[in-house]
């Protein structure tokens, strides 16, 4: 199955990282550069990002293991006061429509080697793209090729940044 027929038919889970520049994109794309969470990336990354939503209008989907890491990576950590209030409402708009799918610690630990490797969060995506047959998108290289070899489907924005470098403006 294609990454798009994934996205369209099952729904999509954006690796912690991407989600954060998603996020910081719709709360405000120029604070993508100055955001200690986002300045590697630019702004062409956040619309990438927000065309594949806009265009094939997936489900988003969340692990509990993705909101603890939004949660611990973001939440007062990069904006106070009104700026964290319109922030926040960015996230929870974004969250209200999501679907929340559980993997379970034991299914997650079943491999310690792995788990070692990629941690919680990363094996929850794997999990659940795996059984309920998602589309995920991260820029994490070693995570990309786990996911390919779970025979999950998957994209790379790196692999799309190198592509639309090919393309003339």
């Amino acid at each position: 199955m294609t990454f798009e027929r994934a996205c369209i038919n099952n729904g999509l889970i954006i690796d912690t990282n991407l989600l954060i520049l998603l996020l910081v994109g719709y709360y405000d794309i120029d604070f993508i550069k100055t955001c200690t969470k986002t300045n590697e990336y630019d702004k062409s990354d956040f619309i990438y990002i927000a065309s594949i939503i806009k265009e094939l209008k997936p489900k988003i989907i969340v692990t509990p293991h993705i909101l603890t890491e939004l949660s611990n990576l973001t939440f007062k950590k990069m904006l106070s006061g009104d700026k964290f209030n319109k922030y926040f409402q960015e996230v929870c708009a974004l969250l209200e429509l999501a679907d929340e799918r559980h993997i379970g610690k034991d299914t997650i630990m079943r491999d310690s080697k792995l788990l070692a490797s990629f941690g919680f969060t990363d094996l929850s995506i794997i999990e659940a793209a795996k059984k309920h047959g998602y589309a995920v998108i991260t820029d994490d290289n070693p995570f990309y090729v786990q996911l390919l070899n779970a025979s999950c489907v998957a994209e790379n924005l790196n692999n799309a940044r190198a592509l639309m470098a090919t393309i003339p403006s």
